[in-house]
């Protein structure tokens, strides 16, 4: 019985720990050792791992080329054929990005900005999410289907008409040009977000719902204290996800908050390169502002995992 587990592929080798109990170690494989003992399935499976070892260094040689680039000086980047590895590496282009640019007001208005989107379309998404999984109002897939049917419409294409509300809202006649609203309004509503939350939503039993509409609770208690806490996963992923978008905007926030002080880092980094700066140091700002995103999915990978694991087992 103990070569079991490996004959199905499952993790079930048991080891004993301090106090001699069994314990069953999590390694979990697609593969099965027995498996991997037929030559046709070893030579799919290193034609796979060298397949994706490609993938990765594709993806992966741009990011080296950014950072090794922010080392080098001027007259090597411009060199032809480039070096792959600086030859005199200096930290001058990195010393000058860190004193030329204010990244700790650049950080904060990105900060504030992708908090504040995510807080306002986080509320319309899963209120809606609501309504079309629990409310169930008339017409509803419809209405849901008209939602997702905006996906189809290229984002540039509604630039013009975006622009023109927030620069006279209907009814209110406000200008919220040069203000966070008009970055939080535009992304308030997403009908993808809806869509994910109103699956998620789904999943949550009838049972623990309709237990807390018998002890008196309305609808948004059920919405506040029980369907929300239930999709914590998908709101973080939401948020990393936001705050990401956030920090890679440029065209939107250039028509709407420049020179308003509310510059997001990629508005900051377009002016510092209106500032004639040289291309290395150019390269080593860009290499500084991509480092927050990398260290914000290395804290919040075990969360991004867990949102996309459950988002496809709603798929399944």
């Amino acid at each position: 019985m103990a070569a079991l587990p490996d004959l199905i592929g499952t993790p079930g080798r048991r080891r004993r720990d301090s106090s001699g109990r069994a314990r069953e170690s999590q390694v979990r494989t697609l593969i099965s050792p027995i498996e991997m003992r037929n030559v046709k399935v070893r030579v799919v499976y290193y034609i796979l791992f060298a397949f994706m070892v490609c993938v990765l260094l594709s993806t992966a040689f741009p990011l080296y080329w950014l950072f090794t680039g922010s080392l080098k000086q001027p007259l090597e980047m411009a060199q032809i054929p480039p070096t792959f590895w600086p030859l005199h590496p200096t930290w001058q282009g990195i010393q000058d990005a860190l004193t030329q640019i204010d990244w700790l007001r650049a950080f904060f208005n990105t900060v504030f900005l992708s908090v504040g989107s995510w807080v306002l379309g986080t509320l319309v998404s899963t209120t809606a999410a609501y309504s079309f999984s629990r409310l169930r109002p008339k017409f509803g897939n419809l209405l849901l289907f008209l939602f997702m049917c905006t996906l189809m419409v290229p984002s540039i294409a509604l630039f013009i008409t975006q622009y023109a509300t927030i620069l006279d809202v209907p009814i209110f006649h406000w200008n919220l040009i040069g203000t966070p609203f008009a970055l939080w309004f535009p992304g308030a509503f997403n009908a993808m977000s809806i869509f994910i939350y109103k699956l998620f939503m789904d999943t949550i039993p009838t049972d623990i719902v309709e237990a807390a509409r018998l002890d008196g609770a309305r609808h948004w208690t059920i919405f506040w204290r029980i369907c929300l806490p239930l999709i914590k996963p998908a709101l973080v992923v939401g948020l990393i996800f936001s705050f990401i978008a956030d920090w890679n905007g440029f065209l939107w926030p250039l028509l709407t908050l420049s020179r308003s002080g509310w510059e997001p880092i990629g508005l900051a980094l377009y002016q510092y390169q209106l500032g004639d700066a040289p291309l290395v140091d150019q390269i080593a700002a860009a290499s500084l502002a991509s480092l927050v995103p990398f260290i914000l999915v290395a804290i919040f990978q075990n969360q991004i995992i867990k949102g996309n694991a459950a988002f496809a087992g709603l798929k399944g």
